[in-house]
């Protein structure tokens, strides 16, 4: 009898069995995984990978693998960090996607900005904001970014992050992945992507692209064209609850590391950028989509015309038919605002058009509102909310008081004068926390550098300005899904015509000498500011300055040499010298740390073909500083931009 009581139940025994089942399987994955560690299979998924002998940190440049496919993934900006910190040192970490990463070029974003505005106010401190913002990635990515980056020693971090939130990985108009309506499944498909053992296996079985699927080509933002989401679709508020809730855990990253978080609202393009796509009511009858039709085009050609009076009676017509077409709300408010009617309505409409635009490449009002909700309480422990998307409207020249083109390149990503703008609001909040942590005494006599001294210290030269420009114009504006956008043409040309007066005569070879020998005195003040070096290096590079480039990406692989891309492009500048030995050989080390960096086996098929040529007796033609023309940028300013057809400095 008592042999019979000690026997277990059914439902007991066939768990035990379940459990020996698994156990085994259990064990050796456990096991498979130990070895690919030890053996150094994959890649670190850790935003902060060991550099020089690890003495300190250096950004991990693969660390979006494991949300983008590696061919195209981006990543972060290189930088330096060390796990130590002096007493005397303040720590920023800026969190984020591509507005916060400084887009088109993290040396001159707000972060840096930001850090120039606390030196000058605590000159005997060591100041350091590092930029730990990556384009393309959403909350999803920013959480384990956070999770590293409080193992440096923080003060503050600032998050500035949801003009991703759809588009990014997971979220409801990605091309990237999978998506889950489950929070803890996206945070175990993120784990699982981390492990040795996922990584052995998509290497082997992703050279046909199936992982990614269409995501395997980049396309930029044109990647997301297909993938539109409406105001009203539920995938929505799936994507608003994990933005919620990553936010949440970011504050308790903070909260846990004891760094005060400085979350932001954000801002984007409301009055100059229409909206990418819109659609119509579902219950529009033919005759009423004719009739809308009809007055939406009445009222393109008399704003053309200018008479936007006029024009926004059209419009309003057009909205008293269907009020949830995203281009009529942005028309109507424009011509409000260039009849200057109606302020406080015009600004509405240019709300209600960013909110229902279904390409959601901006961050709309639902997710501003969940950062207000969360931490806009003052008596919030550790946390200092930043309204930058309010802050910035009260800034804007318009009555409207909604940002424009006075600070943005274009939907969401700040010229130089808006990321001066955002770092002023930054210093504003953090100040007082630099001062407590610092030990300083409040300095009501303290001026903020001009927006004209902050680009001095920098090293933003004209010559930047314009090649940044361009770049916005030509390969942001110029292409989808900006080609898409109701009178892109006219506002494409407008801009192109603004941007060949702002520099016409401007490309004389004294502006460009002084232009380098700014960059240079910039580098001086700051000799290890590695930012600074490459954009010396752009000068040089820009200038066909051959040996001076050398040298400076010689220092800048000295102190990261795990950044491929400068390996990459040392060899780069190595082989049009025609040091091709040495050239082969950065391709070849640059293409260990990633094997997907196609610019160094191209140019590595390039030095194979010259090889070949000499074989058969032939020389090839090897490009010199010598003779070479002006760099392209220029000539897409117009003939009236440069008079000069060569910089003479020695090489």
């Amino acid at each position: 009898m008592q042999d019979a009581l000690k026997q277990p139940g059914p439902v007991k025994l066939w768990c035990w069995r379940l459990l020996a089942a698994l156990l085994g399987p259990l064990i050796a994955l456990a096991l498979l995984e130990l070895g690919l560690r030890v053996v150094g299979v994959g890649y670190s998924t850790h935003f902060f990978v060991p550099n020089l002998e690890a003495r300190d940190y250096t950004t991990n440049l693969k660390f979006g693998w494991r949300f983008f496919p590696p061919r195209i993934a981006r990543w972060p900006s290189a930088q330096v960090v060390s796990p130590r910190k002096d007493a005397n040192t303040f720590r920023v970490f800026v969190l984020g996607s591509s507005a916060a990463y400084g887009t088109p070029s993290d040396q001159y974003g707000f972060a840096r900005i930001l850090r120039v505005l606390l030196m000058e106010r605590f000159p005997d401190a060591r100041i350091e904001v590092v930029n730990a913002a990556m384009t393309a990635i959403n909350s999803h990515s920013v959480l384990p970014i956070a999770r590293d980056c409080a193992k440096m020693k923080p003060d503050v971090f600032v998050v500035y992050m949801g003009n991703n939130e759809v588009i990014g990985p997971y979220g409801a108009g990605s091309v990237f992945g999978r998506r889950f309506r489950s929070t803890a499944l996206i945070r175990a498909h993120i784990w699982m992507n981390s492990t040795k053992i996922s990584q052995l296996f998509y290497s082997l079985f992703d050279w046909r692209g199936d992982r990614w699927g269409k995501a395997n080509n980049w396309n930029g933002m044109a990647a997301f064209m297909e993938n539109r989401v409406g105001a009203d679709d539920p995938r929505l508020e799936v994507t608003y609850d994990h933005f919620r809730r990553n936010f949440q855990d970011i504050y308790r990253v903070a909260l846990g590391c004891g760094a005060v978080l400085v979350p932001c609202t954000v801002a984007v393009n409301l009055r100059d950028n229409p909206p990418f796509s819109s659609v119509h009511r579902e219950d529009m009858t033919a005759q009423d989509l004719a009739l809308f039709d009809t007055d939406f085009q009445r009222g393109i050609s008399l704003l053309s015309r200018k008479l936007p009076a006029e024009a926004a009676t059209a419009f309003e017509s057009c909205l008293k038919r269907d009020d949830q077409h995203a281009d009529a709300h942005f028309f109507y408010a424009k011509s409000l605002e260039q009849a200057g009617l109606q302020p406080e309505s015009a600004r509405d409409h240019f709300i209600k058009a960013r909110d229902l635009d279904t390409l959601r490449y901006r961050t709309d009002s639902a997710l501003n509102g969940i950062v207000r909700n969360l931490f806009a309480d003052p008596q919030l422990e550790k946390c200092r909310l930043a309204d930058i998307d309010q802050r910035l409207g009260e800034a804007a020249a318009s009555p409207v008081k909604l940002p424009g083109d006075e600070f943005f390149h274009e939907h969401v990503h700040f010229t130089f004068a808006g990321n001066y703008e955002v770092a002023k609001i930054f210093f504003e909040t953090i100040e007082p926390i630099a001062a407590n942590v610092l030990g300083a005494a409040p300095d009501r006599a303290f001026a903020l550098p001009a927006q004209e001294e902050c680009a001095r210290r920098l090293g933003f030269t004209f010559f930047e300005e314009a090649f940044y420009d361009r770049f916005m114009l030509e390969e942001m504006i110029g292409k989808p899904p900006f080609t898409t956008q109701t009178g892109h043409d006219g506002m494409y040309a407008q801009k192109k015509a603004v941007l060949a007066a702002k520099y016409r005569g401007r490309f004389t070879e004294d502006n460009l000498q002084l232009a380098v020998a700014e960059s240079e005195k910039a580098l001086a003040r700051d000799p290890d500011d590695l930012y600074l070096r490459k954009g010396l290096l752009n000068h040089y590079i820009g200038l066909r300055i051959r040996g001076s480039a050398i040298e400076q990406l010689e220092k800048i692989v000295q102190v990261i040499p795990n950044d491929y891309f400068m390996l990459a492009k040392l060899g780069g500048e190595l082989m049009r010298r025609g040091d091709e030995d040495r050239a082969a050989s950065l391709f070849q080390q640059a293409l260990r740390l990633n094997p997907y960096l196609f610019v160094a086996r191209q140019n590595l098929g390039v030095l194979e073909y010259r090889q070949g040529m000499r074989a058969q007796g032939k020389q090839p033609v090897i490009e010199d500083a010598g003779g070479d023309r002006l760099p392209p940028f220029w000539e897409f300013f117009g003939p009236g931009a440069t008079n000069v057809e060569a910089v003479s400095r020695p090489l």
